[in-house]
């Protein structure tokens, strides 16, 4: 029902199609829309990015929002965080960049990721633990929804 969508709203998920100006028809939140990012393997479900900030130190965090549908009524739900942080990596990371969780659950997710366009692995790595290393990936493409 939803698939030509390639933004929705941040707030509630209202899809870019009933847009007319910058604010959501349903909320009336006004801001940046959230990109619609599509992963090979999981063309079936409609992911949204979401661009944020860490409280901690205010490098990037980004996160995969999935649309929910129930009914006549969609949502977002968190799907998997692409992100991780750590003490001092504001320092660490360069303009544009982000520490990439590599390992657990996103190890699949990591190859199907760089092939959207959005991201471009840099090569650098950074140890977070003891048995991990994060990805210091660059992004690509920050127009949020456009």
């Amino acid at each position: 029902m939803f698939k030509e969508s390639k933004a929705c709203c941040a707030n509630c998920g209202t899809l870019e199609q009933y847009y007319v100006m910058t604010q959501c028809p349903s909320c009336g939140y006004i801001g940046d829309k959230l990109p619609r990012i599509e992963i090979k393997g999981h063309e079936e479900k409609l992911l949204f990015l979401e661009f944020a900030k860490y409280d901690t130190n205010n490098t990037t965090s980004i996160s995969i929002q999935i649309l929910e549908e129930c009914g006549d009524d969609a949502f977002l739900e968190p799907y998997k965080d692409i992100t991780t942080n750590i003490e001092g990596a504001e320092i660490l990371l360069g303009e544009n960049e982000i520490m990439v969780k590599t390992w657990s659950e996103n190890e699949s997710f990591i190859q199907p990721l760089l092939e959207t366009g959005y991201f471009e692995d840099t090569g650098k790595r950074i140890r977070v633990s003891q048995y991990c290393e994060a990805a210091i990936w660059k992004v690509l493409n920050l127009q949020k929804g456009e």
